[in-house]
């Protein structure tokens, strides 16, 4: 990707949100990493704490000082790895909302 005039690029948010009515209690550990060819993979957000029953929105913590733009140039990927506590007695789906913040020079 073409980032000339960006000076950087980085993760202001990151949010996890059950969408089909249930909770997230079924949720143990969420880790988002970015990695690039060449790159050492960087962490950038995690879930601090298992979601308690009834719960169906979190917002995980989020290393925002990660300058993500070499990333892009590398054609980097950025990972979500949700891991289960408990498994889910029926397929259950959730939403996983990155927002990210650039500046230009």
């Amino acid at each position: 990707a073409d980032v000339s005039q960006i000076s950087n690029v980085n993760l202001k948010s990151a949010a996890l949100a059950a969408t089909d009515g249930g909770d997230l209690s079924f949720i143990s550990h969420v880790e988002i990493d970015a990695n690039g060819n060449g790159l050492s993979q960087v962490s950038l957000g995690t879930l601090a704490s298992a979601p308690a029953a009834g719960v169906n929105t979190v917002e995980l913590q989020v290393n925002s000082g990660a300058n993500l733009k070499q990333y892009l140039q590398a054609g980097g990927l950025v990972v979500a790895n949700v891991q289960y506590g408990t498994f889910p007695v029926t397929a259950r789906t959730v939403l996983v909302t990155l927002t990210f913040e650039g500046s230009l020079f």
